[in-house]
């Protein structure tokens, strides 16, 4: 196991390992402590000379270490594939280091990927580091700081997302000289199309953000009930490993949990809501609730995601828009920053 950093990329303990460590005969995740915002893990599968790369990271520099990483740990595997299991920029915006010869994604992601570049992040990168002196009013003032420091670790000059080589709907199986991998879509959950790369000889499931250990999850597509409904699949494969988008691996408990939170959510949460609170309302009154803290859940990073995924149950269908226009993103980051000083 590959294991460099104690602190996270935003300054904090790690809470587990970081690096590339195999769960499975010749089968990696790549973990990236502790799970919070763009803190995304990867996944390798290797078979021979050949490797497949499970999403990358939110720049071209992590992503080199990244790389840096497999080199040293399977110096003969050359990359042949790259799976993104989604649009986000975190899983994809160091695609253009890679240089795989086939590049896989969801019909769906391919569209979002290619309306989301990396331009608007960079841009609102600097906008909110240039606000540093503004007279902002108190509550501007701490998204400004919440977006910021957010982001500050990120250097996005030079990251650009070339459209994949490949694209699909529902599943395809990929062949890694030998070794069979299928990717499936599963559908709306976090993003409008969300999919898991599964290796069936190993007993090892690559989540994607499908799955948070550890990690409050961010829905910015939904509906809740298909989320539930996703998870519940993931138990079907019988699975040994599962490996998050973001927090440590885990094995059908970490699952669980993640159920366990939208029930939760959709119980208390649901109920603020059709008691006519605004979603901000509802999610701060979760938050500060005796229910709430002494759930598990309180002791989850990000607790202030609860107000994203109120929004999006509000919507008609429980339905988000994705990808999030600016103004929504704003709406959802000055909610959210309210929340977070509330710890």
């Amino acid at each position: 196991m590959t294991s460099t950093h104690h602190r996270t990329i935003h300054g904090a303990p790690a809470r587990f390992p970081t690096g590339l460590q195999e769960v499975a005969p010749s089968v990696f995740a790549y973990l990236m402590p502790n799970g919070s915002w763009s803190e995304s893990n990867a996944g390798l599968i290797v078979s021979g000379d050949e490797a497949l790369l499970v999403d990358t990271q939110f720049d071209r520099h992590l992503t080199l270490r990244l790389l840096q990483a497999v080199h040293a740990r399977v110096p003969h595997a050359h990359v042949r594939t790259l799976v993104n299991t989604h649009a986000d920029g975190d899983h994809t915006f160091g695609n253009s280091v890679v240089r795989a010869p086939e590049v896989v994604m969801t019909e769906r992601a391919a569209r979002d990927a290619a309306h989301e570049p990396p331009g608007g992040i960079r841009m609102f990168q600097r906008l909110m580091g240039g606000a540093r002196g503004w007279p902002l009013p108190p509550a501007w003032a701490r998204t400004r700081a919440f977006v910021a420091d957010m982001l500050q670790p990120f250097d996005f000059d030079g990251v650009s997302v070339p459209p994949p080589t490949r694209t699909f709907s529902g599943s395809v199986t990929l062949n890694v000289a030998g070794r069979r991998v299928e990717v499936v879509e599963a559908g709306r959950a976090h993003t409008a199309s969300d999919a898991v790369v599964i290796v069936p000889d190993a007993g090892v499931v690559f989540a994607g953000d499908l799955l948070f250990v550890g990690v409050t999850p961010v829905m910015w597509a939904g509906p809740v009930e298909d989320w539930i409904r996703h998870l519940q699949w993931l138990l079907t494969l019988d699975a040994a490993v599962f490996v998050p988008g973001h927090g440590p691996v885990c094995g059908a408990e970490g699952v669980q949990a993640l159920i366990g939170y939208f029930e939760f959510l959709a119980i208390q949460g649901g109920a603020r809501l059709r008691a006519g609170l605004s979603p901000y309302a509802a999610a701060r009154d979760l938050l500060l609730s005796p229910t709430f803290r002494a759930s598990p859940y309180a002791a989850w990073l990000n607790p202030e995601r609860a107000y994203v995924n109120l929004l999006t149950m509000s919507r008609p269908g429980g339905v988000g828009e994705t990808p999030a226009g600016p103004l929504e993103r704003v709406r959802a980051f000055h909610g959210m920053a309210q929340l977070a000083a509330l710890r």
